[in-house]
């Protein structure tokens, strides 16, 4: 058997793989629990908003509320936080389904290593 084929055959860990999988899994979880969390308190924090431009502003159409709670910097805010939210969920998908593409190409590698050893 060749060094490259000893290389590749030693590269397979299927164990490490495994671990590998689970931690970015892990993270997908996390971003996913952190994206749905934004956004479900972004309903109430335009409501809490809206309420609070009503009562310190005096304000008595919903709308004109609407309108000041949608430009406050608060939230801005909150839409940014969401924006990076849904950045590190996409990112951390990504990862895991690029994490199971080489699994699946080191399992290819490491049958097609042991096909041209047994071959040999």
């Amino acid at each position: 058997m060749s060094e490259r084929q000893t290389q590749i055959l030693r590269a397979y860990d299927p164990e490490a793989m495994f671990q590998q999988l689970e931690t970015a899994c892990d993270k997908v979880a996390k971003a996913v629990y952190k994206e749905f969390i934004l956004e479900k308190h972004e309903k109430i924090l335009l409501s809490q908003l809206i309420n609070e431009y009503q009562l310190n502003e005096n304000i008595t159409s919903v709308s004109k509320a609407m309108h000041r709670a949608l430009a406050s910097k608060k939230y801005k805010i909150h839409i940014e936080g969401l924006a990076v939210a849904k950045e590190q969920l996409i990112r951390a998908k990504s990862k895991y389904e690029n994490l199971k593409a080489l699994a699946e190409a080191r399992r290819t590698q490491e049958s097609s290593a042991r096909f041209i050893r047994d071959k040999a």
